[in-house]
């Protein structure tokens, strides 16, 4: 995995965090590289969230194909089965 990849994956816009903040982008994907994703999650958790709401990452939705199927279908209400009498404590 890429360091761009990543980004992606933590829902990051990468281009908008390379363009603002140029120095501290090349730092990450430096330590990156060295270090891995999880460990560079563990490191840098907190400032990845700060950054996360900085720069947010609108993937493309794409709709599943069980979900347009669902709309074709019409909503059929599940039946409940009535419930046993159960058990009843006698108290002394």
């Amino acid at each position: 995995m890429d360091f761009i990849a990543y980004c992606q994956s933590k829902k990051i816009d990468p281009s908008q965090f390379q363009s603002s903040e140029p120095a501290r982008f090349a730092e990450w994907e430096y330590i990156f590289n060295q270090s891995g994703a999880t460990s560079f999650t563990q490191q840098k958790l907190f400032l990845i969230n700060d950054m996360r709401r900085r720069y947010k990452y609108g993937a493309p939705i794409v709709e599943s194909k069980n979900e347009m199927e669902s709309d074709l279908k019409p909503a059929v209400a599940p039946t409940t089965a009535p419930k046993p009498a159960g058990f009843k404590p006698k108290f002394k």
